[in-house]
């Protein structure tokens, strides 16, 4: 599995090296060209991380963040063309954006009702959440007791939706790279 972040960290690299910003008539922040992915953590960092969010990560966020953590340079959003640009971190790097992301976790925990019920109509209800980790925006990891388990959510407020089953799905949902990754992990679904 190790593998496959590699190959994320690449493939997305790769494409944001090229990509076109929207400077007109779009808003929102959007990765800037020459994006890379930080380095990862090692296993002690990892590990001073599950203090810090006083849970054990599930096996997948250990894998990835030993590949990668954030992105090098912050998003920029245009303001449609009409305004100054802005730049803004929308990935998170670990530890350093732990003051940003409590937060997000508190507004996680406030709407947990909404959270559960997304997560049952997935399936995954009878599993007890014992935490989030906050990966982009207003994306995070639900962390449940099976460390085997990784679903990520996208939720703002009452509005929650499963953006992934595990957290490799969710980085492939997030930046559309599915075909890329269809075509090239056989024999896994993802």
């Amino acid at each position: 599995m190790m593998n496959n972040w590699y190959q994320l960290k690449t493939v997305t690299e790769k494409h944001w090296s090229n990509i076109n910003l929207y400077k007109k008539g779009v808003y929102g922040f959007q990765i800037q060209q020459g994006t890379r992915w930080n380095k990862g953590l090692s296993i002690q960092e990892i590990a001073d991380l599950e203090v810090l969010f006083n849970i054990a990560l599930p096996l997948d966020c250990k894998r990835m963040l030993q590949v990668m953590n954030g992105f090098d340079q912050d998003h920029v959003d245009f303001c449609g063309g009409e305004d100054e640009k802005r730049y803004a971190r929308s990935c998170y790097k670990y530890p350093d954006d732990w003051s940003t992301v409590q937060t997000f976790i508190a507004e996680l925990y406030d709407n947990i009702k909404y959270i559960k019920i997304a997560l049952e109509e997935s399936g995954l209800a009878k599993q007890d959440i014992q935490g989030f980790i906050p990966l982009y925006g207003h994306r995070a990891l639900v962390v449940f007791e099976d460390l085997r388990l990784s679903p990520v959510i996208s939720a703002v407020g009452d509005d929650v939706i499963i953006y992934g089953n595990t957290l490799f799905e969710y980085w492939i949902n997030e930046f559309r790279i599915r075909g890329f990754f269809m075509r090239r992990i056989k024999g896994r679904l993802l």
